[in-house]
C-alpha cells in the first residue's frame, strides 16, 4: 500500500507492508518501508489475512480485521480496525484505534471507490455469536470514511459467498467518466479452501453502490490467495501470485500475471506471457503507474512494456 507522508507537500508515495507471517514463522505486527530493512512502527496488534486501503489522499493506511491473537495468545478472527500514519520525514509511523467491522472477518477484501466511501466484500466470519462462526459470508458493507460515526451499511450479497478473494476498482477504458466497476476474483466459495476462478462485477456510481452483482468473465485458472493492483487511471487490474489448487504443503504458488480490463462494454482477461521470477502467496501487490488503452506505461520504458503485456492463449469477454 503507499501512504504519502506529509499532507501539505506534494505527496511523495511511501509503499509500506505490515503484519503476516515473519522469517521466524511467527505472526508480527511490525510495520516496514519497501526500501527499509527497519521497522516503521507497530500495528497494535498481531494480523495476517487483514484487508487494508489507504484513505485520507493516501495519508492513512487503515487495517481491517484479519487473524489475530489478542486474546491469551489464542488466535481469533477480528473486528477490529486501526489507522497507520506515517510521519512527515516518512521516518515512522503511529497507530490508533479505528471504527469496529459489522463482523469478525478475515480474508475479506476492501476497496475504496472514492475519496471517503469503502466497500467490504466476503471474507471468512468470525465468532461474535455462535451462528457466525466458520461461515464464508457473501455480504458486503459501505462506510464513509469521513463520518466512521454513521457507522457500516449493509449493501447487496454477493451471487456467491467467498474468502481469500480480491477485489479492485477499475473504469471502461473507452469511457472513463462512466460508472466505476468492483470486480471480485477468485478465492474460495466454502470453508473447504478449494479455489474458484468465479468473477462478480458491480456498477458504482460515485456514491451509489446499491446495484446488484452480476457474474463477470472467469478467470482464466481457479486462484486463492493472489494478490491484484490497478493502474493509477483505473483502467487495468493485475491479479498476481496465488495457489491454483487445493492448499498442500508440497504445492508451489502461481507465478502467473493476469490483467483484467473493461472496453466499450466488454471486459476481458489477458494472461500476461511475463511471469513472476518466483511464486507469491498472500503477499503484497502496489499501485501501478498510469499506462495508455493498450496497456504500455505513459512515459518511460514503453517499449520494454509491450512485451510484458502480449497475451498468451485465448482471452475472456463479458458484455456487461
Amino acid at each position: 500500500m503507499e501512504l504519502h507522508h506529509d499532507q501539505n507537500s506534494e505527496p511523495i508515495p511511501t509503499p509500506v507492508y505490515c503484519g503476516g507471517i515473519n522469517q521466524e514463522n511467527f505472526k508480527t505486527k511490525d510495520c516496514f518501508r519497501l526500501d527499509q530493512h527497519q521497522p516503521l512502527g507497530t500495528m497494535l496488534v498481531r494480523r495476517m489475512e487483514a484487508a487494508s486501503v489507504s484513505i485520507h489522499n493516501g495519508t492513512v493506511l487503515w487495517v481491517t480485521g484479519g487473524l489475530s491473537d489478542i486474546e491469551s495468545h489464542h488466535e481469533v478472527t477480528s473486528d477490529s480496525t486501526e489507522q497507520l500514519t506515517v510521519s512527515a520525514d516518512g521516518q515512522s509511523l503511529t497507530s490508533s484505534e479505528s471504527i469496529p467491522l459489522p463482523r469478525a472477518l478475515r480474508s475479506h477484501c476492501l476497496v475504496l471507490l472514492n475519496n471517503n466511501l469503502a466497500l467490504l466484500i466476503g471474507g471468512f466470519l468470525g465468532s461474535l455469536s455462535p451462528e457466525w462462526q466458520f461461515q464464508v459470508s457473501d455480504r458486503s458493507w459501505s462506510i464513509d470514511i469521513d463520518s466512521f460515526s454513521l457507522g457500516w451499511t449493509e449493501r447487496s450479497s454477493l451471487t456467491n459467498a467467498r474468502q481469500k478473494h480480491v477485489c479492485g476498482v477499475i473504469r471502461d477504458i473507452s469511457h472513463p467518466k462512466a460508472k466505476k466497476i468492483v470486480m471480485v476474483a477468485g478465492g474460495a466459495l466454502d470453508d473447504t479452501l478449494t479455489p474458484t476462478n468465479s468473477v462478480e462485477l458491480l456498477q458504482a456510481d460515485n456514491d451509489d453502490v446499491s446495484s446488484q452483482w452480476q457474474i463477470g468473465p472467469s478467470l482464466p485458472i481457479t486462484l486463492l490467495d493472489a494478490s491484484s493492483a490497478t493502474t493509477s487511471d483505473q483502467k487495468f487490474l493485475y491479479v498476481v501470485g496465488g495457489r491454483e489448487i487445493e492448499l498442500q504443503q508440497d504445492q508451489d504458488p502461481s507465478t502467473s500475471i493476469f490483467m483484467f480490463y473493461c472496453d466499450d462494454s466488454i471486459c476481458e482477461w489477458k494472461r500476461l506471457c511475463m511471469e513472476l521470477s518466483f511464486g507469491t502467496h498472500l503477499s503484497l501487490a502496489l499501485t501501478l503507474p498510469s499506462m495508455d488503452d493498450s496497456g504500455s506505461l505513459v512515459g518511460k520504458n514503453e517499449e520494454a512494456l509491450t512485451e510484458v503485456i502480449e497475451s498468451c492463449g485465448e482471452k475472456e469477454r463479458y458484455s456487461k
